[in-house]
């Protein structure tokens, strides 16, 4: 029990310090969070579910199959690239003005994407799971994940609504929209290249 206890925390710390760290799920929900706070918790819900089907893909053995198959990571790795550079166009070629009220689902389907196709969080379950899965419940890490992921979608949120007072200059709308678009880019060559 004890010895269960201790790992549980050695992997919600390092889940913490993986998933607090600016990336392509968190940019996600900043620049949603720009437009609507709705619309960013929508998409912090979505990649959520992401994050615990990885954990249960994970927990229940396909690692071996994805050690095995390399090709799966690659693939993942893809589609996560393209998936960036889609959003980034769309972020550069985006008209300032009033914000669009989207749906739900298309917010939490963007976020699921996202937090899916990125090989990332994948790569950390498979080397941080083997630790825990002797010892620990599936439920267990989902808990740990979903309130970890939440604490870290409120903060990206609450950080970056004080931002949409000055965004309601159409300049700067465009050159919030560009760099957005430009860190996109960087983090699809980075998850090209790695």
């Amino acid at each position: 029990q004890r010895q269960m206890c201790i790992r549980d925390r050695l992997f919600a710390t390092a889940f913490m310090a993986s998933a607090i760290a600016p990336g392509a799920d968190t940019f996600l929900i900043a620049t949603r969070a720009l437009e609507s706070k709705l619309a960013a918790i929508w998409a912090a819900i979505g990649i959520t579910l992401a994050k615990l089907t990885m954990v249960a893909i994970v927990f229940f053995g396909v690692s071996a199959a994805l050690q095995s198959a390399p090709w799966v990571i690659a693939l993942l790795k893809v589609f996560g690239v393209g998936f960036l550079l889609f959003r980034a166009w769309v972020l550069w070629h985006k008209t300032p003005g009033k914000v669009q009220s989207l749906a739900p689902g298309k917010d939490f389907a963007t976020g699921f994407t996202v937090g899916f196709s990125n090989p990332q969080p994948f790569a950390f379950y498979l080397s941080v799971m083997p630790a825990v899965i002797g010892t620990t419940q599936i439920w267990a890490l989902w808990i740990i994940v979903a309130i970890g992921f939440a604490l870290v979608s409120a903060t990206y949120i609450l950080a970056t609504v004080p931002l949409k007072g000055w965004l309601e200059s159409a300049k700067n709308q465009v050159a919030i929209n560009r760099v957005l678009s430009l860190v996109f880019v960087l983090l699809a060559l980075w998850i090209a290249l790695r």
